[in-house]
């Protein structure tokens, strides 16, 4: 196994698992679960993902910059108002968060 990514955090980790899986590569997450004891171990260790087929580990560094670019590019995205319900939403967010729908779904569903 190898390393292609320190998270900074288990849910970033599972996200990018989760896009590895999408692309073929399957990968797991080591010390996923060691936040939990943050001040009770000597060290902090953030999660790692790790690929299970080495021979696999470019296509996986590429997939790992393409996961970070795209994250950074849908935080850089400005909040919208969902036309249908008027909450605010995030700007990284495709559907509205309250009423799941898309912006330009029509309004007359």
């Amino acid at each position: 196994m190898k390393l292609v990514y320190e998270a900074a955090n288990p849910i970033e980790a599972r996200l990018l698992v989760d896009h590895l899986a999408e692309h073929g590569v399957h990968a797991i997450v080591q010390g996923e679960y060691l936040l939990g004891a943050v001040g009770e171990l000597p060290a902090l260790q953030y999660p790692r993902v790790l690929i299970t087929d080495d021979d696999l580990y470019a296509h996986a560094t590429n997939l790992v910059r393409r996961f970070n670019r795209e994250a950074t590019e849908r935080a850089a995205q400005p909040d919208w108002i969902c036309p249908h319900c008027g909450e605010t939403n995030t700007g990284g967010f495709d559907r509205c968060w309250s009423c799941n729908r898309v912006p330009d779904e029509s309004a007359g569903d």
